[in-house]
């Protein structure tokens, strides 16, 4: 949090958003000075590999890996510190399934972010 919070917060939100369920502390890219090893800052976006877990989908309050925090609770959290926003309208194209269009814009919605349609 001391090199990089936004990111990381900014992490949180998608997570949240994608309901993705496997942030732990071995999910993060850095950016680091390859002739110090000193850390630069987070990548932005990170593994993403399990994102839309069916069981985070159906529950915003799962469990998240942060502070003994809800996935909710950490994304009201990381709100309330970044400046977040979409730079792009989002819509139902940009989705596979039906299911994942629909949380995805509930959980949006929830955290007072557009999405169009």
């Amino acid at each position: 949090m001391e090199i990089d919070g936004e990111s990381i917060y900014k992490m949180w939100i998608v997570d949240f958003l994608i309901s993705n369920r496997d942030r732990h502390g071995q999910n993060w890219g850095f950016y680091y000075d390859t002739e110090t090893m000193e850390i630069l800052g987070c990548h932005p976006l990170f593994d993403h590999n399990n994102a839309f877990d069916i069981d985070f989908m159906r529950d915003m309050d799962a469990p998240y890996q942060f502070g003994e925090m809800t996935i909710r609770q950490a994304a009201r959290k990381a709100m309330e510190q970044v400046d977040f926003h979409f730079t792009a309208p989002v819509g139902r194209e940009d989705f596979i399934t039906e299911r994942q269009y629909k949380s995805f814009r509930k959980r949006a919605e929830y955290l007072g972010l557009w999405v169009e349609g």
